[in-house]
């Protein structure tokens, strides 16, 4: 296995200054609204990507959760800036909600 292959198994991506940048990775289903969401040209975005500002990938790793809540946060500002659900929408696991949780806890 290459080293580039285990990095995109972290979610990061060694950029060509050796700096990590982390990697969102949109579903394909959203391609369109992202696309359209951040105007690009062909309407499509497959994937936003976002430098770490490390070198050292133990620190990028750590570093990487905060840096994909960001972007997700900023995805989903965009998406709801145009009338569109956010990426992930509002489902929530079924012992998430506040009845279950409630009964879990007597």
């Amino acid at each position: 296995m290459t080293r580039q292959v285990s990095e995109e198994r972290h979610g990061l991506r060694l950029t060509g200054g050796k700096t990590y940048a982390a990697r969102l990775s949109i579903p394909r289903e959203r391609w369109a609204d992202v696309g359209r969401a951040y105007g690009t040209r062909t309407g499509v975005r497959q994937e936003l990507v976002r430098s770490t500002q490390t070198r050292d990938r133990h620190e990028a790793i750590r570093r990487r959760g905060k840096v994909l809540e960001r972007l997700r946060a900023e995805v989903d500002a965009k998406l709801a800036a145009i009338g569109l659900p956010p990426l992930h929408g509002t489902w929530c696991p079924d012992w998430m909600t506040e009845e279950r949780l409630v009964a879990d806890a007597l």
